[in-house]
C-alpha cells in the first residue's frame, strides 16, 4: 500500500480542510513531530478512520473525531488517495453532526472502473484489499 494524500475537513483540530501530501515521503522514513495538541495523533486518526471508519486509539470514538466547533451543517470528512499492486484508489468517509456515519453515501470508495459506497462494504472491501483488519493495521 502506497499513501498518496490526506484531506481532513471538520476532522479533530482541523476545522478547515488541509491536505497533507504523503506521496513524497515514498521510500523515505520520517518523523510527524510537534506540540502537545498540534495534531499529529490526528493525523494518524484520519488515515484509519478513512480507511476504517475508526480511530486510532481505545480512548477515542468515531463521535470525537468531527471537530467540535462546527455548526450542524458543516461539512466534516477524512478522505484518503492510495494505492494498491498500481491501482490508485479514494476512500471518503463524513462525520455527520450526530456522529455517526450511517447514511450510505457518507461513505464511498472509488477506483478507476469501480465504486463502492456504504460504510460496511467500504471496511470490507479495504480489508480485504490491504489484508489487515483495523486492529492488525493499527
Amino acid at each position: 500500500m502506497i499513501l498518496k494524500t490526506l484531506t481532513l475537513k471538520g476532522f479533530s483540530p482541523y476545522r478547515t480542510e488541509q491536505t497533507a501530501d504523503l506521496s513524497r515521503y515514498l521510500g523515505k522514513t520520517f518523523l510527524i513531530t510537534g506540540d502537545t495538541g498540534a495534531g499529529k495523533t490526528s493525523i494518524f486518526d484520519g488515515i484509519i478512520y478513512a480507511l476504517y471508519g475508526k480511530a486510532s486509539g481505545a480512548l477515542r470514538g468515531e463521535s470525537t473525531l468531527r471537530n467540535q466547533e462546527l455548526a450542524k451543517n458543516e461539512e466534516s470528512f477524512a478522505e484518503l488517495s492510495f494505492s494498491v499492486n498500481g491501482v490508485d484508489y479514494l476512500v471518503h468517509r463524513n462525520i455527520r453532526a450526530d456522529g455517526k456515519t450511517a447514511k450510505k453515501d457518507d461513505c464511498r470508495l472509488t477506483w478507476s472502473g469501480g465504486y463502492i459506497e456504504g460504510k460496511t462494504a467500504v471496511t470490507e472491501e479495504i480489508t480485504q484489499l490491504l489484508g489487515f483488519d483495523a486492529e492488525a493495521f493499527c
